[in-house]
């Protein structure tokens, strides 16, 4: 049997159109005007003659009887019309969020859409209040519920929030999507599109709400209340069969830590679920570079959590004391900056970790250019994205204000780079025989190194995340710049004097050229002219040419007289050919200009 789902008509359509964005919703919107004035028209409530237009609508005299004797459309029609203004409601939200503050009348006019909707909302409950299918009625409920709370949070100007009512209107809700999808009546999508939306407004308004375990236990725990309480949902959830699952929680938990000292800054960590998941994820230990993703994501979880509180927070606080404002302001900015350095340095950890194993590779390898240069290609990239995201540490709010930690940072960068110089590009110069080449980059690497190791002198590194520099890595990068250029020097010095005499004798061979087919003379031979620092491949002829043009000429007995005998067979033919002509046929006339003939 096909039962009517109303989230799947509301929350499941806008998971099938991927509303995400602020033109999302407003194409949305668009759509649902539509799908309304096809439902006025298939439920027969236009009307045409707009004189006292108030007293012949017939839209707002719909009655519970009309949804149950004549069509049950009356019913989505009215759902529609909630949904249209919580999605425009949605639009304003979104667009506020991404400018940072509401502007002129946008505050007012989300409180007035989310108050249609919710009034809306409680219309369809009475309108639906004889309905005999319990999936449609749990769902008109939970969407109800849905639309009070959005209106209790983001429409209702108070100065002190109902939590107690938002939070069970939310965990009913919540609840009852999840009895649905456990029976196979709504899809997972759907659920795991409200959960994500609305499990953190649940631990922001409840108690002691910090792990997923509390925030189930709540819920079951609400749903227990509300029965006791008759509230008509809870009550249809038991009366079907809905079980409440309780799971015990550790006693002995360890401390939280709310308090984050970063550098000269301190602030506090107001949203309990924001530090319990800061101090998870600060347990958490990298024992292979696949572990960083899981870790990125957390911060990355972490920082959009960050970035909803505070949109959540211009919301709320307009009403508040300025200074107090100001204040908090400050103290959400400082975690919000402190969230995103350690959400940059995992990606940084991570590519260093790949730089260090790329460079033990590229010492194991062996004389082949190929490999060299496939190698070369992927450190290369790899020191391109920690640049990168070195450069977006420093310009962080708090970062580019602190000499000492800008300077480390600027260390740490030119660290990678050297290494990529001095260690891989100077080695494939001189494996192709560019000894000057190869020197100038070592001589490059050092002056760069030793510049920022004098400044560095005084003063002890910082310790950074995942100890990205240390003394002991800057002397290493030091020594392998000094053995490089130990061991390209000497042939780089040959190479300028070989190329200064040969400005005056480009073309002179060498001793060793001379061996096989010039003599050698005493006076050729020089200390810079053995043997050809760049040898010069020539081509060589593959066999003996003489004999191939000889041929031509040669000429044996055999095929003299066959030649003759041809000769004459083919003088006899053309005399034969001449006696059979006849010699009095008359010419043909050719006609004007050998045109026109007969």
């Amino acid at each position: 049997m096909v039962v009517y789902s109303p989230i799947a008509a509301t929350y499941g359509s806008r998971i099938e159109q991927f509303v995400e964005t602020e033109s999302d919703f407003c194409k949305y919107h668009d759509k649902l005007n539509v799908k309304l004035r096809h439902l006025r028209h298939r439920c027969k409530i236009i009307t045409k003659d707009t004189r006292k237009y108030s007293t012949k609508e017939k839209y707002s005299k719909i009655t519970s009887d009309d949804y149950d004797k004549k069509n049950k459309l009356f019913g989505a029609l009215v759902l529609m019309h909630s949904e249209r203004d919580l999605s425009f409601a949605e639009a304003i939200k979104l667009r506020i969020r991404q400018r940072g503050k509401a502007k002129g009348s946008e505050q007012k006019l989300l409180g007035t859409r989310l108050k249609k909707a919710y009034k809306t909302s409680q219309n369809l409950l009475e309108i639906t209040k004889n309905e005999g299918q319990w999936i449609t009625r749990a769902q008109y409920l939970a969407y109800a519920k849905i639309v009070h709370a959005e209106y209790l949070i983001f429409g209702k100007k108070v100065k002190t929030k109902n939590n107690t009512l938002i939070t069970k209107e939310l965990a009913l809700a919540l609840a009852a999507c999840t009895f649905l999808k456990d029976k196979e009546i709504l899809p997972t999508e759907i659920i795991d599109y409200l959960n994500t939306k609305y499990e953190y407004t649940l631990t922001q308004y409840g108690d002691r709400i910090t792990s997923s375990i509390d925030l189930n236990n709540f819920v079951s725990k609400t749903v227990e209340a509300g029965k006791d309480n008759n509230d008509e949902l809870a009550e249809l959830l038991f009366k079907n069969g809905y079980i409440t699952k309780v799971e015990d929680v550790e006693m002995e938990k360890s401390p939280i830590n709310n308090k984050i000292e970063w550098r000269a800054f301190n602030c506090k960590i107001k949203d309990n679920q924001i530090a319990q998941l800061i101090n998870d994820v600060s347990a958490v230990q990298v024992k292979d570079i696949a572990d960083y993703s899981s870790k990125l994501s957390k911060w990355e979880n972490i920082l959009s959590k960050q970035h909803e509180n505070m949109a959540r927070q211009v919301n709320e606080e307009l009403d508040a004391d300025e200074d107090e404002n100001m204040d908090n302001e400050e103290n959400e900015e400082i975690l919000l900056a402190y969230i995103k350095f350690q959400t940059i340095f995992t990606s940084i950890s991570r590519d260093a970790s790949l730089f260090n194993k790329l460079w033990k590779q590229w010492e194991k390898l062996g004389s082949s250019m190929s490999s060299k240069l496939t190698k070369y290609k992927e450190i290369e990239r790899i020191v391109k994205n920690l640049k990168s995201y070195l450069k977006e540490v420093t310009e962080l709010p708090g970062i580019y204000s602190d000499d000492e930690l800008i300077f480390q940072l600027e260390l740490s960068m030119d660290y990678f780079q050297l290494y990529l110089n001095a260690g891989c590009l100077a080695s494939l110069y001189q494996s192709k025989g560019k000894y000057r080449e190869s020197l100038a980059l070592y001589v490059h690497s050092h002056q760069t190194l030793q510049e920022k190791l004098q400044v560095q002198q005084n003063t002890e590194l910082i310790k950074l995340p995942e100890d990205l520099l240390t003394e002991q890595a800057l002397t290493k990068l030091n020594n392998l710049i000094k053995t490089g250029w130990n061991s390209v020097v000497a042939l780089a010095e040959y190479e300028k004097e070989l190329n200064t005499s040969y400005i005056v004798k480009k073309y002179q061979p060498t001793v060793v050229e001379k061996i096989d087919s010039l003599s050698v003379r005493p006076s050729d031979v020089h200390l810079n002219n053995l043997f050809p620092l760049r040898p010069i491949v020539k081509p060589v002829g593959a066999k003996p040419t003489l004999f191939d043009l000889a041929f031509n000429y040669i000429e044996y007995e055999e095929d003299i007289q066959t030649k003759a005998n041809n000769n004459e067979t083919a003088e006899k033919k053309s005399i034969s050919v001449d006696q059979s002509t006849p010699e009095d046929q008359p010419a043909k006339k050719r006609g004007f200009l050998g045109l026109f003939g007969r």
